[in-house]
């Protein structure tokens, strides 16, 4: 199946049926989806903290979700570039900002160890994280019809 055979999702790029993928906006668009999906969980995450750490814990659950919009934002702006020079240069930024996206949050996290509670911080990362990603690919199946989201209406 040729890239002239994807119909895109609206929220993602303009939906041409039979049309290619909109260039270079898809990871963008997906971070922003992303971001947008964190606004509404972040009195969630607040919560979740306060009650793991007291105040402590939920500045410390609020900046662990930062960190994630933070890590797909990047994870995005390097995607986009990458793919703007060659399919090679995609597959090389995407492993190596994979592993340098984690040596980021991993010196974030050793900085921030004695001021925050590591706990909360560390389960709000995953939770937020996985949290985020399972929201956004619901999201984006329920525009894309014959997709995940094919047995829904059952």
């Amino acid at each position: 199946m040729g890239a002239s055979s994807v119909t895109t999702p609206a929220r993602v790029g303009r939906a041409v049926p039979g049309g290619p993928l909109p260039g270079g906006n898809v990871e963008v668009a997906i971070a922003a989806g992303i971001a947008r999906h964190a606004i509404p969980l972040t009195p969630v995450v607040a919560l979740g903290g306060l009650a793991l750490g007291g105040f402590e814990g939920l500045y410390s659950a609020v900046a662990g979700l930062a960190i994630v919009v933070a890590n797909v934002a990047a994870a995005a702006r390097i995607s986009k570039w990458a793919a703007s020079i060659s399919p090679g240069a995609l597959y090389g930024a995407a492993l190596g900002g994979y592993v340098a996206r984690l040596g980021v949050i991993t010196g974030v996290v050793f900085l921030l160890r004695d001021v925050v509670d590591i706990t909360a911080l560390g389960l709000s990362i995953v939770v937020s994280q996985l949290t985020l990603l399972i929201w956004e690919v619901r999201s984006l199946a329920s525009h894309m019809p014959g997709t995940l989201n094919a047995g829904a209406s059952r």
